[in-house]
C-alpha cells in the first residue's frame, strides 16, 4: 500500500511539473520572430493592419489586427504546434528574401514587450493572463521565472478589468464602468482588489525566494514598492483619493527612492507640471506627496498614461493642492478611438501655431481617410508658441504620425499660461516633442523656457541649480545603492558637471570646486565606481586647478577599467551593451593632452 501511495505521489507531481514547466518547450519569442521573416513578410496587408506574435496554450499563433481592434483578428494562424511540436505552413505572403522588412523584424526584437513573452507561460492575446493564472494558480513551489510570470499575469488581470490600456483586456470579462470617480460597486472594488493583492503577494514569495530577481524596472523588491503604487493611481483613477490611500503602506520605498522623488520634485518650481515617462520617475514621487504631503503643488503627469482618456480626465480637477492640467480638448474629444493617433501631412509651409495647429486637429471636418478609418491629420511639423517670456520655434520630432500622449502634453504646454512645465531628467529625446533647444536644467528635472540654448551647450540657471544640488537635494540611502539603483547616480554625475562648468564659464570656481567636492562625498568610488561619467568632473577639477584631485581620481577609473569593474555589470539588460573602452580611452586621452596631464596621457596610452 506504502508502495502504490508513492507512486500516485509520483504521477500527481510529475503531472504538476508537467504542468508548470510545458510552456518551456515553446520555442523563444526571438526564434519565433527570426522564423517567421526567414519566409514570410505582411508588407501588403496595409497600413492599419498589426501584426501579433501571440504565446497561446496550444502554440504561437500569428495574427492580424486593425489597429483600432485587437480583440477579433481578422487573420489568426497555428504557425508553431504545441502539441506537434513543430512549425506549420501558415498563409501568409512568403518571401524568398529574408531581408525583407528587416525594421520590421528589428522593431519585435528590440521591443519592450519581449520580457513579457520571456516571462509569461502565455502572452500577446486578450485573455493572455487569465490563462496564466488557471494555468499556475494552485502549483507551488514555482522556480522564479515563472513566479515572476504569473505575478505580471495577477496585474494585468486586475488593470484589464478596470480599462483596455493594455489593448489586452478580455472584454468579457472587463467591468462596464461610467466614466466618472466611484464607479465601482462593492462587489467590482474586491474582485479587483483581490486580484491586485495577489499581485503583490506573488512578487513578495519570489522576493523572499530570489531577492535578486532583475526585472525591467530593477530588483524584484523595487516592483513589489511599484505595484502598491498601480493599485494607488487606479483608485485615484476611478474612485477616490481615500480608497487610493488605502492601497499605500508604511516603508513602502528604500531610503533611496524616497531621496530621489523629492529630489525630483525639489527642482520643480512652484505649481509645476512635471512630465515623466516611466514607474520609478512617476510611482515614488506620488508616494512622497501622498504619504508625507511632499511638494504636493506639483501636477506629476505621466507622459505614457496621457494615451487614456480616463487618466486625462481624472487630472481635469485638483490632485491634492496641485491646480488641474490645462487641457483645451474635451472628454468626448479625447474618448478612447478618437484622437488616438494624428497624421502628419508634409508641407513646405511656414510655421504653425501650436493653438491653430490643435484647433485644426479638434475639428472633425479635418480627418482624412486611412484604409477603413478616418484619423486626425496636421499639415506640418513646424511649430510656434508665444508665452509671456518670447516665442518658441521648433520642428516635432515625429515622422508620419504622433500618438494622443503627445497630442495631450502639446495641449498642456500650449495653454500653461505661465504655469511652469518640466521634464525628467529621464525621459529620452523623443517624449521631450522636439523641444530640446528650450529646456534648462533645474537638477532632475528641466524646466521649459521660450529662450534658445546657446549651441553645443548645456542650458543652466547656475543660481537655480546651484540652490537646488547644495541645499535642497538630499541624499539618504545613496550609501546602499546597488544595480539599477546606479543608472540614477550617473544622472547626478551629469548635473552636477553640468553646474561646475557653467559656474567655472561664470568665473565662480569657489562655487564650483564645492559642487565637485560634493559630489565625490556622496559618491565616492566604493558607492558608484568611477567610470565615463566621471570625466566630465575630473574636466572641471582639472578647470579649477585642483590637478592632485583630479590626477587621484582619473587613476582610479583608469584602474576600473583595467579590472573591469562596472556599475552596470549586473543588469541583465545591460551586459551585451557595455561601453566601448577604446572611445572612452581616446576621449581621455585628449582631455589629458589638453590640461598638460603628462604621467596620466602616458598610462592612458599605454592601455590604448
Amino acid at each position: 500500500m506504502k508502495k502504490l501511495l508513492s507512486y500516485v505521489v509520483f504521477i500527481l507531481l510529475a503531472k504538476e511539473m508537467s504542468a508548470q514547466n510545458e510552456h518551456t518547450y515553446f520555442p523563444d519569442y526571438d526564434a519565433v520572430v527570426n522564423k517567421y521573416f526567414d519566409a514570410y513578410t505582411f508588407s501588403n496587408a496595409g497600413d492599419t493592419s498589426v501584426l501579433h506574435f501571440e504565446k497561446k496554450p496550444d502554440g504561437w499563433h500569428i495574427t492580424l489586427c486593425g489597429y483600432h481592434n485587437l480583440q477579433t483578428p481578422f487573420k489568426d494562424e497555428l504557425f508553431w504546434s504545441g502539441k506537434e511540436k513543430k512549425y506549420l505552413a501558415i498563409n501568409y505572403e512568403k518571401t524568398n528574401d529574408s531581408s525583407v522588412n528587416i525594421d520590421q523584424r528589428n522593431a519585435f526584437k528590440t521591443s519592450w514587450d519581449k520580457l513579457n513573452y520571456t516571462y509569461c507561460a502565455f502572452y500577446g492575446y486578450p485573455g493572455w493572463c487569465w490563462d496564466v493564472i488557471e494555468h499556475y494558480k494552485n502549483a507551488e513551489n514555482l522556480p522564479d521565472t515563472i513566479l515572476y510570470g504569473l505575478g505580471r499575469a495577477y496585474s494585468a488581470y486586475a488593470s484589464d478589468l478596470l480599462n483596455n490600456n493594455s489593448g489586452l483586456s478580455d472584454i468579457k470579462k472587463r467591468f462596464v464602468l461610467l466614466n466618472s470617480k466611484n464607479c465601482l460597486s462593492p462587489e467590482q472594488l474586491a474582485t479587483y482588489r483581490k486580484y491586485r493583492h495577489l499581485t503583490t503577494e506573488t512578487y513578495k514569495k519570489l522576493n523572499k525566494l530570489n531577492p535578486k530577481f532583475e526585472t525591467i524596472v530593477g530588483k524584484i523588491g523595487l516592483k513589489v514598492s511599484h505595484e502598491y503604487c498601480t493599485a494607488f493611481l487606479e483608485m485615484r483613477q476611478f474612485q477616490n483619493e481615500k480608497e487610493a490611500m488605502a492601497e499605500l503602506i508604511e516603508n513602502q520605498y528604500e531610503d533611496f527612492y524616497i531621496s530621489i522623488a523629492k529630489n525630483y520634485l525639489s527642482s520643480c518650481p512652484k505649481d509645476a507640471v512635471l512630465f515623466t515617462n516611466g514607474d520609478t520617475d512617476t510611482y515614488p514621487l506620488l508616494y512622497v506627496q501622498a504619504m508625507y504631503g511632499f511638494r504636493t503643488d506639483v501636477m506629476v503627469v505621466n507622459i505614457s498614461l496621457l494615451l487614456t482618456d480616463r487618466y486625462i480626465n481624472s487630472l481635469r480637477d485638483p490632485v491634492l493642492s496641485a491646480k488641474p492640467l490645462p487641457l483645451s480638448f474635451t472628454p468626448d474629444e479625447i474618448k478612447e478611438g478618437v484622437k488616438d493617433v494624428i497624421y502628419i501631412k508634409e508641407t513646405t509651409g511656414d510655421y504653425i501655431d501650436l493653438p491653430k495647429m490643435l484647433d485644426f486637429i479638434r475639428d472633425d471636418k479635418n480627418l482624412i481617410d486611412v484604409g477603413t478609418s478616418k484619423y486626425a491629420v496636421v499639415e506640418g511639423k513646424k511649430i510656434r508658441l508665444k508665452t509671456k517670456e518670447g516665442i518658441m520655434e521648433w520642428d516635432l520630432p515625429f515622422s508620419q504620425y504622433f500618438f494622443k500622449n503627445d497630442l495631450m502634453a502639446l495641449d498642456i504646454i500650449a495653454h500653461a499660461n505661465g504655469r511652469p512645465v518640466c521634464f525628467a531628467i529621464t525621459m529620452g529625446s523623443a517624449s521631450l516633442l522636439g523641444l530640446n533647444d528650450y529646456l534648462r536644467s533645474d537638477g532632475m528635472v528641466s524646466t521649459l523656457r521660450a529662450v534658445k540654448k546657446p549651441a553645443n551647450k548645456e542650458y543652466v540657471n547656475t543660481a537655480v541649480l546651484y540652490d537646488n544640488v547644495m541645499k535642497k537635494f538630499v541624499w539618504k540611502g545613496n550609501e546602499t545603492v546597488f544595480s539599477h539603483d546606479k543608472l540614477f547616480i550617473s544622472n547626478y554625475s551629469l548635473i552636477f558637471s553640468w553646474l561646475a562648468s557653467a559656474l567655472i564659464d561664470e568665473g565662480d570656481k569657489t562655487k564650483a570646486t564645492e559642487a565637485l567636492d560634493k559630489y565625490f562625498k556622496i559618491f565616492p568610488d566604493s558607492v558608484f565606481y568611477y567610470e565615463s561619467s566621471t570625466i566630465p568632473l575630473i574636466e572641471c577639477y582639472f578647470r579649477v586647478g585642483k590637478f592632485k584631485e583630479a590626477n587621484t581620481i582619473a587613476n582610479t577609473l583608469l584602474d576600473n577599467i583595467k579590472k573591469g569593474n562596472s556599475n552596470t555589470a549586473d543588469i541583465i539588460i545591460y551586459a551585451s551593451t557595455s561601453p566601448d573602452v577604446s572611445v572612452i580611452l581616446d576621449y581621455f586621452s585628449k582631455i589629458a593632452l589638453k590640461y598638460k596631464q603628462t604621467a596620466l596621457f602616458k598610462r592612458i596610452t599605454e592601455m590604448q
